[in-house]
């Protein structure tokens, strides 16, 4: 999706996610759905076609009654950078465990490099060691590939990740 489509489906995304809701509390054990359910799903749909070809998904779920709603919910999408503030999260649990150091120095080997965006690849082989403060940072807040994919192998591997969480 272009930035402009992209900026201009945000505020009609906001816009529907909070039009179908009620500002009343619910009592306690009501089971009457606080989301108005077509009237979502027709403005998601709406959203959907503005964004083709992307393909859109959207969950939404009440943290009062648990009532959820999805449009493509069936549909798996890819995390992209998504994954990196969990992953970053789930290496400070491995420090406050004691398993993981973040004075610990990992060595970046040729076979550790992702595809872009990643400045740790760029600047390889100029430098290869780096702590896991630093990958943590690159990773999170440079968004930096090489230190993701790094960091999520020192944790074990995406199923670490998906176990932690």
């Amino acid at each position: 999706m272009h930035r402009r489509a992209f900026l201009f489906s945000a505020p009609v995304f906001l816009g529907a996610l909070t039009a179908g809701c009620t500002e009343e509390e619910p009592m306690l054990g009501q089971l009457e759905p606080v989301f108005d359910v077509s009237d979502l799903t027709a403005q998601f749909q709406t959203l959907a076609d503005q964004a083709a070809p992307a393909l859109l998904g959207i969950a939404v779920r009440d943290a009062q009654t648990g009532q959820t709603i999805a449009f493509n919910g069936q549909t798996r999408f890819p995390l992209q950078s998504v994954f990196k503030a969990p992953l970053g999260a789930a290496v400070l649990a491995e420090v406050d465990r004691g398993r993981i150091r973040l004075d610990e120095v990992i060595t970046i080997r040729d076979i550790d490099l992702s595809p872009p965006f990643s400045p740790i690849a760029d600047a390889w082989p100029g430098r290869t060691d780096y702590t896991v403060a630093e990958l943590l940072e690159r990773a999170s807040g440079a968004s930096d590939n090489t230190a993701a994919d790094v960091l999520m192998k020192r944790i074990g591997g995406p199923g670490a990740l998906t176990a932690w969480l």
